[in-house]
């Protein structure tokens, strides 16, 4: 009996600690299988972190990337749109250039460019000027006020010559440079200024050609008004451009005037004649005024010219026209006719005052000259007369007068004329 109960001892004693046994395996692999899954959730964790982490930096990198885009959109757009302002004020100074040209091109005549010039530059938006303005012209060693724009009578009287280097025109055309005033009554070289005249700024311009100084023009703008350098050197060149066009309109006028008129004499010739005459009598015709025509001839101009030689005939041509200049009005027209003849038209004057002027003049000549002339006297006839035939009838009487005697005035017969006649 009690080797049984030892034997079922012994067998449950066995029995517990195969169960001990089996419970520590048992636990060992619930702490494997815990240790495995706490690894398992570790690197789940991480994983998740990784991707959150990846996530938050592609997110960073993307916002990075768009704002990065728009920045360069942005600063793309801000360069065009300076790209785009450029031109247009490249463009705006292009059409600036443009139009000056076309005015310069538009007329050759001097008083035209200048006024085309001053409209065009006091009205364009691009320049801060007001519609006032003048241009001066050299003239030996002063400026001479030549056209302006939008000056009071008395800017315009008392400004009217400037020395070189007195005020700020003066002063430009003596450095040749551009000159700007902010404020007419804080420039001490602003002196030449009425004192009524409202505060103003100013940029002076000098006008050149080939570096010569040809004038300066003179634009207001208001006070304390700030010029650019872009508009400076702009203004320059359009200055360089004003001074060859009025150089060319100079020589123009030179050239015209030159063909206009006798190189010995200085009078107008016969091509300036018949250009004025129908003018003349026109006006005369329109106004329903009197007009009279001269005609005068050096008597023996050819002998004295065969005896004395060509030079003292050419000097007693000039001392007779210097006669006919100074005796005659200003009013009145002078020609060299050809040869020793010489052809005056005297608008508003009537028989008896032609034939009164036509006297003088032969009184002048033989008095300050070694000759003598014959003149002929013909006033305009209304219902019968064109520019031919009242130069034919003052020619008739001039040979009428050579043929009395010379040294006398003849005055052509016709209705309403005064016949006369004069001997010495």
């Amino acid at each position: 009996m009690r080797q049984l109960e030892d034997s079922a001892k012994k067998e449950i004693y066995t029995a517990s600690e195969k169960v001990d046994g089996a419970i520590d395996d048992l636990l060992v692999t619930v702490g494997d299988l815990m240790n495995e899954t706490k690894n398992e959730v570790a690197a789940i964790q991480r994983n998740a972190m990784i991707s959150f982490v990846a996530a938050a930096v592609l997110a960073i990198l993307l916002l990075l990337l768009n704002i990065r885009r728009a920045l360069e959109k942005q600063r793309a757009e801000e360069m065009i749109s300076r790209h785009n302002a450029e031109l247009e004020r490249k463009n705006a100074k292009l059409g600036i250039l443009y139009d000056i040209s076309k005015i310069i091109g538009q007329t050759i005549d001097l008083d035209q460019l200048l006024a085309g010039v001053l409209r065009a530059l006091t009205q364009i938006p691009l320049f801060p000027f007001e519609v006032k303005g003048a241009i001066f012209l050299v003239e030996g060693e002063c400026l001479s006020m030549a056209s302006f724009i939008g000056l009071s009578e008395t800017v315009a009287r008392e400004c009217k010559k400037i020395g070189i280097g007195e005020c700020l025109c003066g002063h430009t055309a003596a450095e040749g440079v551009i000159l700007i005033s902010k404020n007419s009554l804080d420039d001490c070289r602003h002196f030449q200024c009425p004192p009524e005249t409202p505060p103003h700024g100013h940029v002076v311009i000098p006008l050149k050609a080939a570096d010569m100084m040809i004038g300066v023009l003179t634009l207001y703008m208001p006070p304390k008004m700030e010029c650019d350098e872009g508009v400076v050197k702009m203004l320059s060149s359009i200055g360089n451009q004003i001074g060859v066009a009025i150089s060319n309109a100079r020589l123009y006028e030179e050239t015209k005037s030159d063909s206009l008129h006798d190189a010995l004499t200085g009078l107008a010739n016969r091509r300036f004649m018949e250009l004025q005459l129908k003018k003349i009598i026109d006006t005369a015709v329109r106004y329903d005024r009197p007009l009279a025509a001269m005609m005068v001839d050096i008597d023996h101009f050819k002998n004295y010219n065969d005896t004395r030689g060509h030079a003292e005939g050419d000097r007693v041509l000039a001392e007779v026209a210097g006669v006919l200049a100074n005796v005659i009005r200003n009013t009145d027209y002078v020609f060299r006719y050809g040869g020793e003849e010489f052809l005056a038209i005297l608008p508003e004057t009537d028989p008896a005052m032609a034939h009164a002027v036509a006297e003088r003049v032969r009184r002048g000549v033989e008095g300050e000259t070694e000759v003598t002339i014959s003149l002929g006297v013909a006033s305009y006839l209304k219902a019968a007369d064109n520019k031919e035939s009242l130069i034919r009838r003052a020619d008739e009487a001039l040979y009428l007068a050579k043929r009395n005697g010379r040294n006398r005035v003849e005055v052509a017969g016709g209705k309403g004329d005064v016949l006369a006649c004069l001997s010495i």
